[in-house]
């Protein structure tokens, strides 16, 4: 692709080169050496050009056939499914029309079960073309079921006739920028020779220019394509598009329960034992929502009429989970539904809202449907399995009692912590962050080989005097609510920074995409960095997405914009669905990417969590950007996570098995 953007463009090294042989060289003949000049630098830079971008075209069908035929796998592999209706299966992904080949074997079986196979499908391209630049991938292969226990093989292609087409046209379109390129330049060549005196002057200031920039190294290039060739710009759009909906419909299939969209069981349980597992805090509180007598509303109702009725339980759950942040939501069976509260005190007033708010649904009065609650309060330094049951036998008694008020029973589970208002929320936060009263815990982020990456870091905020310093489970929902987030992340960059000058170790702190839009953010953040920029060449700033409505691209793009010229790096925190966004967020400045180990719970055992992860890591790595995990706790799950090329993580595990080593 010929471009002329950046400090050295192709301009700049054609008038250098021009120069030089104008030098040399008077006359007639000059024309004819600049002319083959113009033209064999214009043939070289198109050819690179196109075979960069074939191998680009390659590498995304590789991708499409892999997460094309690890969908198609995961739903050949359903609890429930049998080799019988495989065929089917297999046929009705064959008609969608974009699988070119296909063959599913089953294991004990000579045939295939299916053997599908249409000629690809008619392309711009000239034959020719497509003999010089092929663009094709090998089918991908996936084995069905457990290692050890394969019950069958699938071998799926995707047709590759838009990754030809789209080759095509790049280089029509670039052949008629390096064609018009060569006229121009061929008419400046023409006038350089005429007006021969002043031309090189003005040339040999361009030369002047080019050696200058050489010397200062070459400008860098970004992976997402420019919009200097609009064409491929969108075709690579439209194959990101593509693959990223691929993943997200992996993750939707791993992690959320089709029929309401909450998270399913291992997935919530794992995200509580995350928050159970922070230091300090006010504690949780979990309450379980029981639909009583489902089998005889399925009977009386029918089927899609009690689907309707669990979703609308499941809206009724998600819009505390919308109002409050760090609220957990998910679904636990057929008919348990959980809710995680982020702070104590508030579970029996929230039990009884919960089960008003439901029992006015209309869909559950329509089918006259109840519903029984039961929870625990107080929740500290204990396992999900322990909550989870505590929570249970509150709702076995709700269920069973009658006479309990409102159908709720909430237990607690430790000495009631004392419930402040917001008032002393918002003084006792501002008040710990202008006395200082605030520390950084880190925890060590790994690579594949146990080398350290750097050392996440998270703020602990001491709310009252010679109390402990709580984790920011219990007050950044308070702080948020009083407008001091910006305050919080300042004062973690600044204790960030505080520890690299005292031990030099890199380090990662993370801070709101939803700080900066407050005023005046970017530029204290800035001030702090540039009053040390060594150090700041040593920090990551990680941003999280605290609301929906947290800054846009734009907002991240203006920070980058300033803070990346002042050596800092900057990472995002992915939430589950957020793929589409990061490209911009690359071109924005964005080096890493990291997620939660509950998108990874269940790798090593799991062909549908493998298939999600595989694309994930596609994904980012194709986009150029780094993939860390964080709070990994499964050793079988982190040496799938390493196999499968995940960069970094930290983690239990992962801190178990470093000092293993170090013992050893």
């Amino acid at each position: 692709m010929i471009t002329v953007s950046g400090r050295v463009g192709f301009v700049d090294v054609t008038a250098f080169a021009s120069w030089r042989v104008l030098r040399m060289i008077a006359g007639p003949r000059a024309l004819a050496a600049v002319a083959a000049l113009f033209g064999l630098l214009l043939v070289a830079a198109l050819a690179a050009d196109l075979r960069a971008t074939q191998q680009t075209l390659q590498r995304q069908l590789e991708a499409r056939n892999r997460d094309a035929a690890a969908v198609l796998a995961a739903a050949l592999t359903q609890p429930g499914q049998h080799v019988a209706g495989w065929r089917e299966l297999a046929a009705a992904q064959f008609a969608a029309g974009h699988t070119r080949s296909l063959r599913l074997h089953a294991s004990g079986l000579d045939e295939p079960l299916a053997r599908l196979q249409r000629p690809a499908k008619p392309t711009a391209a000239p034959a020719w073309f497509r003999v010089a630049l092929p663009v094709a991938a090998a089918p991908a292969a996936v084995v069905l079921g457990e290692a050890g226990a394969a019950v069958g093989r699938l071998e799926l292609e995707i047709d590759p006739s838009w990754a030809q087409d789209a080759l095509w046209d790049s280089f029509v379109r670039t052949g008629f920028a390096a064609a018009l390129l060569g006229l121009l330049s061929l008419l400046a060549g023409v006038w350089a020779i005429v007006a021969r005196a002043p031309a090189a002057g003005r040339v040999h200031a361009g030369a002047d220019r080019h050696e200058a920039a050489a010397a200062a190294g070459p400008a860098p290039v970004a992976s997402v394509p420019s919009g200097a060739d609009a064409g491929a710009a969108a075709h690579w759009r439209q194959a990101y598009a593509a693959q990223a909906e691929q993943v997200a419909h992996l993750q939707r299939q791993t992690h959320l329960d089709p029929g309401t969209g909450l998270p399913l069981r291992h997935h919530f349980l794992a995200q509580l034992q995350q928050r159970l597992e922070e230091p300090g805090g006010p504690g949780l509180a979990l309450l379980i929502v029981r639909v009583l007598d489902l089998e005889a509303t399925n009977l009386r109702l029918g089927h899609e009429a009690t689907d309707r009725l669990l979703g609308a339980v499941a809206d009724v759950l998600l819009t505390y989970v919308d109002r409050v942040p760090a609220t957990l939501a998910g679904r636990l069976n057929g008919t348990d539904f959980a809710l995680c509260l982020p702070v104590a005190g508030v579970a029996v007033e929230t039990a009884a809202s919960l089960r008003t708010a439901l029992a006015s649904t209309p869909a559950l009065r329509a089918g006259h449907t109840e519903v029984a609650v039961g929870g625990v309060d107080g929740l500290h330094d204990t396992s999900a399995g322990a909550a989870l049951a505590t929570a249970d036998a509150a709702l076995a008694r709700a269920e069973a009692d009658g006479d309990t008020p409102a159908g709720c029973v909430v237990l607690q589970a430790s000495t009631q912590d004392e419930v402040l208002g917001a008032g002393a929320w918002r003084e006792r936060i501002r008040t710990a962050l202008v006395e200082g009263r605030t520390r950084l815990t880190a925890v060590p982020v790994q690579d594949s080989q146990g080398g350290l990456l750097h050392l996440a870091c998270a703020l602990q905020v001491q709310l009252r005097h010679g109390g402990p310093f709580e984790s920011a489970a219990g007050w950044r929902a308070a702080a948020r609510r009083s407008r001091l987030l910006p305050q919080v992340d300042l004062a973690a960059v600044e204790r960030a920074l505080e520890g690299i000058t005292r031990d030099g170790r890199a380090r990662a702190v993370q801070i709101s995409r939803s700080s900066l839009a407050a005023q005046g953010f970017t530029s204290d953040v800035a001030a702090g960095l540039a009053g040390a920029p060594t150090v700041a060449r040593l920090l990551t700033l990680e941003l999280v997405d605290d609301v929906r409505a947290s800054a846009g691209v734009t907002a991240v793009a203006a920070a980058l914009s300033v803070w990346g010229r002042l050596g800092v790096r900057v990472g995002v925190a992915l939430a589950a669905g957020a793929t589409p966004e990061l490209p911009d967020l690359k071109s924005a400045g964005v080096q890493h990417v990291t997620v939660d180990a509950g998108q990874v719970q269940g790798l090593a055992h799991d062909d549908a969590v493998r298939g999600y992860v595989r694309g994930l890591v596609t994904l980012v790595h194709d986009l150029g950007l780094t993939l860390l995990v964080s709070g990994v706790r499964d050793a079988a799950d982190a040496q799938a996570m390493w196999a499968l090329g995940v960069d970094g993580a930290t983690g239990p595990v992962l801190a178990q098995a470093q000092a293993a080593g170090q013992g050893a």
